[in-house]
């Protein structure tokens, strides 16, 4: 027998798996614009156009390679904070440790960061419902693959993995799709200069704030 919540984190890890698998196997080649200036080019859609944008969105995470590095080393830096959290007595380290991933500047600043994106989006109706909605399910398959790998770790590495927060975990993944996708719609942040003016903007802190009081709630139960 596995000890009390591994095979729950093994299930999720599994499906963590295949999820970023099938968004790897995700093809583009039918969705990119011409490179042509002026020049006005029909796009093609595959047997399901409502699938366009997560597709070109998940295989955009998976393209740059600052996403993925940024993601791995905040997920590393979690799982050690968490663990070392919860040798000192903590009892919610395993949710701040998850809330503690939402700090992905790359992520929450992804449609910011590109003026040019940002720019076509303002001018494109109903925003909300053509892209904005398909950018929130891609992130909350994003975030919820982070958190798995999160809680694989942290159980590997000696952590409690309490069914509490793999409870948690979809509930943090699509909060945390939706304000990402709230804030890059509403509140695009459009007087930046450089990347670090992007990293340093306060706007970011707002999604770990509100997951970290939860967590800390969390771990009164």
């Amino acid at each position: 027998m596995l000890p009390d919540g591994k095979a729950a984190v093994i299930a999720l890890a599994a499906a963590d798996v295949i999820c970023g698998g099938t968004l790897f196997l995700l093809k583009m080649e039918n969705f990119r614009a011409a490179p042509a200036v002026g020049r006005v080019r029909k796009v093609r859609a595959a047997s399901k156009p409502a699938l366009l944008i997560p597709r070109y969105l998940g295989r955009y995470l998976l393209e740059k390679k600052a996403y993925i590095f940024s993601t791995l080393f905040i997920i590393g830096f979690a799982v050690f904070f968490a663990l070392n959290a919860e040798k000192m007595g903590m009892g919610a380290a395993c949710g701040l440790g998850m809330a503690a991933i939402s700090v992905n500047s790359p992520v929450s600043t992804m449609i910011s960061s590109n003026r040019g994106l940002d720019r076509k989006l303002d001018s494109l109706p109903a925003k909300t419902e053509r892209f904005f909605v398909p950018f929130g399910v891609v992130l909350f398959c994003f975030y919820l693959v982070c958190f798995g790998l999160f809680l694989t770790a942290f159980g590997i590495g000696g952590g409690t993995t309490a069914v509490r927060y793999l409870i948690a975990a979809p509930i943090f993944a699509a909060e945390g799709a939706f304000l990402t996708s709230f804030l890059e719609n509403r509140y695009p942040i459009k007087n930046w200069k450089t990347e670090a003016d992007l990293t340093h903007n306060p706007r970011k802190y707002i999604l770990p704030l509100v997951l970290m009081t939860e967590a800390a709630v969390l771990g009164l139960i």
